[in-house]
């Protein structure tokens, strides 16, 4: 049996469009259902993973959490975002679509208005100049791949996590 979006009515997607109405994009929706969570509403849009559910993204507050996380992990993509401007929210939809498509990649997460110091910082740390919203692909430390604005795509996204012979 098929709702009138398309999606079986027993499905996980199907459950995200019954509970969360006003969330139109369905990478948004199955990436609600795919966390078995309650979307927040507002300009941020976060929600909240299964507590049994592997954390791979990790907020920077500060500079020595992004020391942390690059030590922590080989390969990590970073990602900063402005909860106030719409490119970005564009961008953070491909973003989210990444994540639920590989949610055991490590990625690292900075609101640019709210930690501004950090995202500058991270800038001077890695040699790519700042721009928002803007994804960087760090292996062992180093930045390897970078985008922004509008570059920003789930297939962007892939394409630079995808791993190289």
């Amino acid at each position: 049996m098929l709702r009138t979006d398309g999606a079986p009515a027993h499905s996980p997607e199907a459950a995200a469009n019954a509970h969360h109405p006003g969330v139109e994009n369905r990478c948004w929706r199955g990436a609600i259902a795919a966390a078995g969570a309650v979307a927040t509403t507002g300009l941020a849009r976060q929600f909240a993973t299964r507590p049994d559910a592997a954390v791979t993204e990790t907020i920077l507050h500060d500079l020595a959490a992004f020391d942390r996380a690059l030590a922590t992990h080989p390969r990590a993509l970073l990602f900063k975002h402005s909860p106030t401007c719409p490119i970005s929210a564009d961008a953070r939809d491909a973003y989210d679509a990444f994540r639920a498509d590989l949610p055991d990649a490590p990625t690292l997460f900075v609101d640019v208005v709210a930690d501004r110091p950090v995202a500058r910082g991270i800038a001077e740390r890695c040699g790519v100049r700042h721009e928002s919203p803007q994804a960087i692909l760090f292996e062992l430390g180093k930045p390897v791949w970078h985008a922004s604005h509008d570059a920003i795509t789930v297939g962007a996204l892939h394409a630079a996590f995808a791993p190289r012979c």
